[in-house]
């Protein structure tokens, strides 16, 4: 799961840094995408979007790209960012719940491509 990207910067950042990995690509099922906050010195918190800090880390190297599924849903302008890749899923969610309610495997699903 993403949810401020700190983690995933720090990490990426990280494995870069010490030469650990020329290319880092962060997976996540679920991209909650929200943004975090700072507090100021005068005791106020400012917000800094999710997108702005990934396209930051885009624009410098840092990141290449994320891969998240579409079991949380984004603002449209986030498909446009070149950073960002898509794994749809939410057809294959809804095939597993309905065989759930209907007492019908779900292993057999592992055997089929859904689209």
């Amino acid at each position: 799961m993403i949810d401020t990207g700190g983690t995933t910067l720090t990490a990426t950042s990280a494995l870069k840094i010490k030469g650990k990995a020329a290319r880092v690509i962060p997976i996540a099922t679920h991209a909650i995408l929200s943004p975090s906050y700072s507090l100021n010195a005068d005791g106020s918190f400012s917000t800094v979007p999710i997108k702005e800090r990934f396209d930051e880390a885009y624009r410098t190297g840092l990141l290449e790209q994320i891969i998240v599924t579409n079991s949380v849903t984004q603002s449209s302008d986030i498909y446009t960012k070149p950073w960002i890749r898509v794994a749809k899923v939410t057809n294959y969610f809804a095939k597993v719940i309905d065989r759930i309610a209907h007492g019908e495997s779900v292993s057999e699903l592992l055997d089929q491509q859904i689209d």
